[in-house]
């Protein structure tokens, strides 16, 4: 579920970038894959899970998070209705190659920042720590890194700036936690080691 609360809406952000005509299904999902480290873009993973799937569930998150940038995107609706599934070029004819620096960097700073917004909500609000949405979307997604881990990757500062854009757009604050560690300049810092003290007995996993 946590996985999901982040997840779910970059594949909605995927499919508003295709209405606004960023670019085509094929460079996003090229995109995609060299920003995350992963092997499927979101049209691709779409395509696999079934668009009604991510249409329900972004619809569902828009109404119970109160945020109608989750709302399931227009082209996402239609191609439910009609039953089909997004038409995605080879590589060789739409890849990231064909994309100018900028439209790059409009793509993977919509998607990063969508990420790393709601994952720091996710931790604000407590549901789990850094560390366990980062497992999940190293388990669940197999992506290759963590929301926060990425951040560390591309720089907390660079990073931060991003996810304010998103939730400047999607009409939510920015946890505080997020901007202050760029003010700071260091990397989030993990720890992949629990510790359970039971009884004078410590357990390490």
């Amino acid at each position: 579920f946590v996985v999901n609360r982040f997840f779910v809406p970059w594949l909605n952000e995927a499919c508003l970038l295709l209405e606004q005509g960023i670019a085509t299904t094929a460079q996003i999902d090229a995109v995609a894959c060299k920003a995350f480290g992963i092997g499927m873009g979101p049209f691709a993973l779409m395509n696999l899970t079934g668009p009604p799937i991510a249409l329900h569930a972004t619809d569902y998150l828009s109404e119970q998070l109160n945020c109608p940038r989750y709302h399931g995107a227009d082209n996402l609706r239609d191609m439910v209705a009609a039953g089909d599934m997004w038409e995605i070029a080879d590589a060789g004819e739409g890849g990231d190659e064909a994309l100018d620096d900028e439209v790059v960097s409009t793509i993977s700073e919509r998607l990063l920042g969508q990420v790393f917004a709601v994952a720091a909500q996710i931790v604000e609000e407590e549901i789990c720590s850094l560390e366990d949405v980062d497992r999940g979307a190293k388990v669940g997604l197999r992506w290759s890194r963590g929301p926060f881990e990425l951040a560390n990757k591309i720089g907390v500062a660079y990073a931060s700036r991003i996810a304010q854009e998103y939730a400047d757009s999607a009409g939510f604050e920015l946890p505080e936690f997020f901007p202050q560690q760029a003010e700071i300049g260091q990397p989030f810092k993990f720890n992949y080691i629990d510790l359970r003290v039971d009884e004078g007995i410590a357990t390490i996993s």
